[in-house]
């Protein structure tokens, strides 16, 4: 359960901080629905951020 749990707090994480606008947003082309996603180095800082918690 333990990467289950992780997946979990990394959603929450990235969620939290979208939502408060420290991490921006980008348009993924080529997809049937309109998708965004977060860059990788943003995704690194939440690792990062997550990892600090535990």
């Amino acid at each position: 359960m333990g990467k289950f749990y992780d997946e979990i707090l990394q959603g929450l994480l990235e969620a939290v901080a979208v939502e408060k606008g420290k991490i921006s947003l980008v348009k993924k082309e080529g997809m049937p629905a309109l998708t965004f996603i977060t860059s990788n180095m943003e995704t690194a800082l939440i690792d990062e951020g997550g990892s600090s918690s535990k």
